[in-house]
């Protein structure tokens, strides 16, 4: 089933149904490992983030077992709590995913749209006992690439439009996989001679960067195209890692009267989105 962050409804009977088949056979005189074992997942530390407020869920093993759209507030102090079969017990949550689509624990943006700023939390958990708790440990799972335009002075009449090309448009939210598939976006003009996008993690360099003539309604033919710059290139050359935990973010200066450019990478560092409990 194919779900997107306004339009998917979750499958909110799993887990219950999931709880009642792996609970019926439990009490106290019993075999206990025919009963569950009671995950909580807490996030409360993405929950005080006010840049947050939505969230996805998904529990699995060798098959999705819970897959829910929370709102943060609604779990601070408490947790989100799923009985579970014992066992290797995978957890995913990620936030910042509203405008993408998602199917099993996949995460991606479909063709012509953006990425969004998806902070994703994984974890692998021997789930023997009756009771397990999680700290959701997020990461920066998104590149924002901001291009700087030099030679633009008027930007009502914007001249230009960027658009970008790579080979990943997804992530496998259970090991942080990029997932292939054609990622094609245009990037947003802001009010300062700059603009930009979010893309998602990619295997290798293979970004290309494509400037046409403006239109207002973007149908492009190969006659509006001025150039294509090759991103990937100069990404290899100042040694962009892909494989980070969180990804640094990207500023591209295009010099639109040489079609010139140069590239620099602006690490992130960590904002405490986790904390003991």
């Amino acid at each position: 089933m194919f779900m997107n962050g306004q339009f998917g409804k979750p499958p909110a009977l799993l887990g219950l149904v999931l709880l009642l088949s792996i609970s019926a056979a439990c009490t106290i005189k019993e075999e206990r490992s025919a009963c569950p074992c009671y995950l909580n997942l807490n996030f409360d530390s993405m929950a005080k983030n006010l840049d947050y407020t939505q969230g996805l869920i998904t529990v699995m093993n060798d098959q999705v077992l819970d897959q829910n759209r929370v709102r943060l507030e609604d779990y601070v102090g408490c947790g989100y709590e799923v009985a579970v079969p014992k066992g290797s017990i995978g957890a995913c949550m990620v936030t910042g995913h509203e405008d993408l689509w998602w199917h099993s624990d996949t995460l991606y943006a479909a063709t012509n749209l953006q990425w969004g700023p998806v902070m994703l939390a994984n974890s692998i958990s021997d789930c023997y006992t009756d009771e397990k708790r999680i700290l959701m440990e997020f990461h920066k799972e998104y590149c924002c690439v901001n291009i700087i335009l030099v030679g633009v002075t008027d930007m009502e009449s914007y001249p230009f439009d960027l658009r970008l090309r790579a080979n990943c448009n997804g992530v496998r939210m259970r090991d942080r996989k990029a997932v292939e598939g054609l990622y094609k976006a245009f990037a947003m003009p802001q009010n300062t001679g700059m603009s930009s996008l979010y893309m998602p993690r990619q295997e290798d360099n293979e970004l290309m960067l494509d400037v046409f003539k403006r239109k207002d309604d973007r149908t492009y033919s190969e006659g509006d195209l001025v150039t294509t710059v090759n991103l990937g290139k100069s990404l290899s050359q100042i040694g962009y890692d892909w494989t980070k935990q969180d990804l640094d973010d990207i500023y591209v200066t295009l010099d639109v009267i040489s079609f010139s450019l140069s590239v620099t990478v602006a690490p992130w560092e960590n904002n405490n989105f986790t904390e003991k409990i």
